[in-house]
């Protein structure tokens, strides 16, 4: 039970109370001195995070140039910032400290997370830059906004990377319309993060044609908090999508390899595996053949002498012959036994 002990301040019935339950709001606000106490993390001390990771490089932590070329800045899927070259190093040291550690010597401990695979989970981020006159709250004179709502993307409120749908690879025709080139360019080099607000506000249908094709389950959220569990929601998600992706993969190597199993067999679409090997010769119709010449050979030998024998032999070619003989009985019984020298 709560401690309700009261303390009695002097004559006048005056009470001082102990439980912090008799005070408006106690329990549910965040107090500074309580979260320091706790070893929680307060409101200041969040803030002052998700600053950090908005304008400088997780690596290195450098403050990232934001006024540099298009995709000197990536982000990962964690919503964190990098600098290119520092990230590309980080991936190799990685990679070597992997091979290393295969090898049985334990390497230094990665500078990027193993939520990033490799380049391909590592996305340009293009930020509209403002110049400003007093310097905003990092102390540089040039900070990232909104393109759609002017609103500084400095951590303080949610900011969104838009990630566009990979596109199909097509080959490029001789007659292809290239005047469309520049235009391309413009919009890979335009910015790509917005304000949560402005997606909210515009319609994701809306900012299509401008910053599309793309899926907002796709896009990555920049800096989340980690106050309410959102931080948590994103890493969620991730694994949920990429366990997703690797089924949807599977299953496709399934059905490609079922449907080309058919079409192997009746010889339509893809060659045998040897094919490229010399055809080996068919020795069993070479053979059949010779089989059925000799067998015509034999027979045809075989006939001629079973004629010579009866034209030589009176008494078989009295029997192969439809007309009477004019030899005696005896003379066929005698004949018949007869040997030919």
């Amino acid at each position: 039970p709560a401690d309700t002990t009261e303390v009695t301040m002097g004559g006048d019935g005056g009470t001082v109370s102990t439980n912090r339950r008799y005070l408006r709001g106690a329990g549910s606000a965040s107090h500074t001195a309580d979260a320091k106490r706790s070893g929680g993390t307060t409101t200041d001390d969040e803030r002052e995070r998700l600053r950090q990771i908005m304008s400088t490089c997780t690596i290195t932590g450098q403050t990232l140039d934001l006024t540099g070329s298009a995709g000197d800045i990536l982000a990962c899927p964690y919503g964190r910032l990098y600098n290119r070259e520092a990230a590309v190093q980080a991936l190799l040291r990685r990679m070597e400290s992997g091979a290393a550690a295969s090898a049985g010597d334990k390497g230094p401990e990665p500078d990027i997370g193993f939520h990033v695979r490799g380049l391909k989970d590592l996305y340009p981020v293009r930020f509209q830059v403002i110049e400003k006159d007093g310097g905003n709250s990092s102390g540089s004179k040039y900070a990232a906004v909104c393109p759609l709502t002017g609103v500084e993307i400095n951590g303080s409120s949610p900011a969104i990377l838009i990630v566009k749908d990979k596109a199909p690879k097509k080959k490029k025709s001789k007659d292809e319309d290239t005047s469309k080139a520049g235009a391309s360019e413009e919009s890979v080099a335009s910015p790509n993060v917005l304000s949560e607000r402005a997606i909210r506000e515009v319609g994701i249908e809306s900012l299509q044609e401008e910053y599309g094709p793309f899926d907002i389950a796709n896009c990555i959220r920049l800096a989340p908090t980690i106050v309410g569990g959102v931080f948590d929601k994103v890493k969620a998600d991730l694994l949920t999508r990429r366990a997703e992706e690797k089924k949807s993969k599977k299953d496709k190597k399934k059905k490609d390899k079922k449907r080309s199993e058919p079409s192997s067999a009746n010889g339509d679409s893809k060659l045998p595996a040897d094919a490229g090997k010399k055809p080996r010769q068919d020795t069993t119709t070479s053979n059949a053949n010779g089989a059925v010449g000799s067998s015509i050979s034999v027979a045809e030998a075989a006939r001629a002498n079973v004629g010579a024998a009866v034209a030589s032999n009176p008494t078989l070619s009295s029997l192969f012959s439809s007309g009477k003989s004019d030899l005696s009985e005896k003379e066929r019984r005698d004949a018949l036994f007869t040997t030919n020298t």
